[in-house]
């Protein structure tokens, strides 16, 4: 929620600008999520309509204003639901990625339009190798902040709160239950996220520093080789190369673990929804609901999954944009600092 909060003037106006787009994309992601819970509901519906018997899955579908009497209507209404979900993702995920892809685009020419304009002093306070990240690795994480980050985590986030709706709808005692389960596991994803925001902050910067490295030596290639200086310049390159990924170590433990809880998270409330439908034969659930129920939740797991993700890709993405607007900002600076050296100027001379 924090890095939500930590809008930058480039998100900002990114927003205000496209607000109204913004929100209709993730209109259709939500429209796609609903299609998403109706697969499921509709195969319960099947089973009601083919064993001749009325249950939570008819009762279900008469609240989204749907009722099914026959086989046919309940054909033609899955091949429907199919469809729309197609159009729907194919909708979403286009437009999502087209307009993330303009704001990169857009940023990547005011940027390189702001470097090229800087004087000689600015520009070579730091190597020129270390601003290839800034049009590399920063444009690829600020694209993933908007499509995987604030995007798709808001667009999860409803997916979640619907299928827990639908979930509660169909056994509210079940899904409280896994509901519970679901609370207690977050601490320790939370505990990991901050355990790995600084090891993400440090390699990124070896990364950048390895960029400077080889595009600096780069530039000086008929130097080095004049001077037969290749082989020193290997056996640095290999040092560093080395420093770099036993340093790197943590977070590649760190992020396994990430990697590993999540599935498991999954199949955690999976095994937690059998073992209470087995001791508490007082829910009365039959096999077709539980079915269907289960249908549901994994449904619901997939989102879940992502969600657990999303602070991992704000923080890359909010701490690259951050880096990016700090080269913006220099032009100000010598601007400003350019107007004032011409108004001292002036008045002297006056």
């Amino acid at each position: 929620l924090s890095l939500i909060l930590m809008s930058t003037s480039l998100l900002t106006e990114f927003w205000r600008t496209r607000r109204t787009r913004l929100l209709t994309i993730l209109g259709l992601g939500w429209l796609g999520s609903v299609c998403t819970f109706m697969v499921p509901v509709s195969l319960g519906a099947f089973f009601d309509i083919h064993f001749q018997s009325i249950t939570n899955r008819t009762k279900l579908l008469k609240l989204f204003g749907v009722q099914l009497e026959s086989m046919e209507a309940f054909f033609t209404f899955f091949a429907g639901v199919i469809v729309l979900k197609a159009i729907f993702t194919y909708a979403e995920k286009y437009w999502i990625t087209r307009e993330a892809e303009q704001f990169i685009h857009q940023v990547t020419q005011r940027l390189f339009a702001t470097q090229i304009n800087w004087s000689p002093e600015t520009f070579q306070h730091k190597p020129y190798g270390r601003y290839l990240l800034r049009y590399s690795g920063d444009m690829s994480s600020v694209k993933n902040l908007l499509i995987k980050g604030l995007h798709g985590g808001i667009k999860d986030l409803l997916f979640l709160l619907s299928g827990f709706g639908i979930l509660f709808l169909l056994n509210a005692t079940l899904s409280t239950i896994l509901l519970i389960s679901l609370v207690l596991y977050i601490p320790l994803m939370i505990g990991l996220d901050r355990y790995q925001n600084p090891l993400i902050k440090e390699k990124r910067n070896r990364k950048s520093f390895m960029l400077s490295y080889v595009a600096s030596h780069f530039s000086q290639h008929n130097e080095i080789q004049t001077l037969s200086e290749d082989k020193k310049v290997i056996r640095t390159f290999r040092k560093k190369t080395h420093k770099q990924l036993m340093a790197d170590q943590p977070y590649r433990e760190s992020e396994n673990v990430r990697q590993i809880l999540a599935p498991l998270m999954g199949h955690m409330l999976a095994g937690i929804l059998l073992w209470q439908v087995v001791v508490r034969p007082e829910l009365q659930i039959s096999g077709g609901a539980l079915l269907v129920y289960l249908l549901v939740l994994i449904s619901v797991i997939s989102p879940l999954r992502r969600l657990f993700k999303v602070p991992g890709v704000l923080r890359r993405g909010m701490l690259s944009l951050s880096k990016i607007e700090l080269f913006l900002q220099k032009e100000d600076h010598t601007a400003s600092q350019e107007v004032a050296t011409k108004t001292t100027t002036r008045e002297l001379v006056a």
